[in-house]
C-alpha cells in the first residue's frame, strides 16, 4: 500500500470513528494554513433520514491527528508531483460513504 493510500485509509477510520451513530455519509471540510501549524475542520454528517448535521470529534486528539495527516498528504503530493507552486493545495474536502466504506477526497488549490 502507498503512503497516499495510507494517509486516506487512516482519514476515512478517524472520520468514521468520530462521527455520530446513524451517519450513512460524513464530510470533513479543511482548510490548511501554509505553514501546516493550524487547520480549520467543519464537519457534518447526513443521517439515515437524509438530515444534514454538524459534529465535533470529542477527542482533541483525533483533530490534531487529522491535521497531521493533512501535512503529510500535502507533502507528498510535493514530492511526488514537484510542484512548482507550494503549498499546492490548501485544503480538502473529505466525504466517506459509511455504505461503501469509501472516501473520496476534492482538494482546494491557491488561485
Amino acid at each position: 500500500m502507498s503512503l497516499d493510500d495510507e494517509i486516506y485509509r487512516e482519514i476515512g477510520q478517524l472520520l468514521y470513528n468520530s462521527a455520530p451513530d446513524g451517519a450513512k455519509l460524513i464530510v470533513m471540510n479543511a482548510d490548511l494554513s501554509e505553514e501546516g501549524d493550524s487547520c480549520r475542520f467543519n464537519y457534518d454528517y447526513i443521517n439515515e433520514n437524509d438530515e444534514k448535521n454538524l459534529f465535533l470529534p470529542s477527542d482533541g486528539l483525533t483533530v490534531q491527528r487529522l491535521r497531521e495527516l493533512l501535512i503529510l498528504l500535502r507533502q507528498y503530493f510535493i514530492d511526488n508531483f514537484k510542484s512548482q507552486e507550494k503549498p499546492f493545495w490548501h485544503g480538502c474536502i473529505a466525504t466517506l460513504d459509511v455504505e461503501k466504506s469509501e472516501i473520496n477526497i476534492d482538494f482546494k488549490y491557491n488561485n
